[in-house]
């Protein structure tokens, strides 16, 4: 993935711009837009913000707008909205309202809110941890095609955190992800075949996915691969 969660992506590279004309004309289409009750609208409005402003003025301009996007049943906007909430970004930090947000953008089907609620079920970032209930999300987000919530749910199944540990389950789940071209599912598959977990131990397999993933960007790989030719 380009970003670790998608308010990273939307609202946490904010840059200090002057507007210009056509970022104005922008401005007035999405307002306009917005308030004639259209979800996409609030959300393009909201982005803009966070685009041609300076990090504070821009989340704090954003956040409305997310807000009735989020309202209006934009999955997107719900997700991005929970992470302000996580993380502050133009409101107070509220890890609780954070995960309410999540969980509805995950009701709407946008598998980045699913992902990064069952995350905070996991590592119990301010609620109460619930591995169980991170092991579901993951589940039924895996089954929905996402490849990442399938690689995190082999990791559950590794960790044997919120379901019974079993290697070879995670380590089809790993190369499900790896098969669907996610370098930290390629990585992953490489680990349990450098370790012999759950598969037949392979220094070969595990260096030619170590390969694939941190020709792909994945740093651990690349780590692990250059440790390998030691």
């Amino acid at each position: 993935m380009g970003c670790l969660s998608l308010v990273l992506c939307v609202v946490g590279l904010s840059v200090s711009v002057q507007a210009t004309e056509q970022d104005d004309k922008k401005i007035q289409l999405y307002k306009q837009s917005c308030e004639a009750g259209d979800a996409e609208g609030c959300f393009d409005l909201g982005k803009i913000y966070t685009e041609i402003f300076d990090r504070k003025r821009g989340d704090q301009e954003a956040v409305e707008p997310f807000k009735k996007a989020c309202e209006g049943g934009y999955a997107e906007s719900c997700t991005v909205l929970g992470w302000m909430y996580h993380y502050g970004r133009g409101v107070e930090v509220d890890v609780t309202k954070a995960l309410n947000l999540l969980l509805k953008a995950c009701d709407l089907d946008d598998a980045e809110g699913c992902i990064d609620a069952a995350d905070i079920y996991k590592t119990g970032r301010g609620v109460d941890q619930n591995s169980t209930q991170a092991v579901k999300i993951f589940t039924d987000t895996c089954f929905k095609g996402s490849a990442l919530a399938c690689a995190k749910l082999g990791v559950m199944y590794n960790e044997g955190q919120g379901i019974q540990q079993d290697n070879r389950k995670a380590v089809i789940l790993f190369k499900q992800a790896c098969d669907d071209r996610l370098s930290l599912g390629c990585f992953y598959l490489g680990y349990m075949y450098e370790h012999g977990f759950g598969v037949d131990w392979s220094i070969k397999k595990a260096a030619a996915l170590y390969k694939y993933s941190c020709d792909r960007g994945e740093n651990f790989a690349c780590m692990r691969l250059e440790e390998m030719r030691k």
